[in-house]
């Protein structure tokens, strides 16, 4: 006949419920710690976050809330896809300043060849592009 809660002693059945609830925590950790600084892989991390001291484990569990709160932010506010964007615009920018440049130089050329009216031209774009890009700055 199979033990029942009931028969057993009071102290041998919190003995046994306490193994039970130790297997229970430790269900899925790796068999064997795994060496510090190696990536961890979640039966690993199990493992060492068991292993820890409460103290450790408080910390841990703080650190990870704080990240966790940090990613959902960062996700919400597509802090990957801005960065993506900031880049493009970074690169549309480059290629507008090299406009500018160019527009000088055709400007200078005008003005080597005697061509005044077309040298004016040529200022006067490249001073309009330079004002959209940044209204503060001084024009040639």
């Amino acid at each position: 006949m199979p033990e029942t809660d009931a028969m057993l002693p009071a102290a041998e059945l919190r003995a046994v419920r306490a193994e039970a609830e130790v297997a229970r925590l430790r269900a899925g950790e790796a068999s064997k710690p795994v060496a510090e600084g190696v990536r961890l892989d979640p039966a690993a991390w199990i493992r060492r976050w068991n292993d820890a001291s409460p103290e450790k484990r408080l910390a841990w569990a703080n650190r990870i809330l704080d990240l966790l709160a940090e990613e959902s932010r960062c996700f919400l506010l597509d802090h990957d896809g801005a960065v993506e964007r900031v880049s493009e615009m970074e690169l549309t920018l480059s290629r507008v300043m090299d406009l500018v440049d160019q527009l000088n130089v055709r400007a200078a050329e005008a003005q080597a060849a005697g061509a005044s009216g077309e040298e004016k031209r040529w200022r006067s774009l490249a001073d309009m592009v330079s004002t959209a890009l940044d209204p503060g700055a001084e024009q040639t």
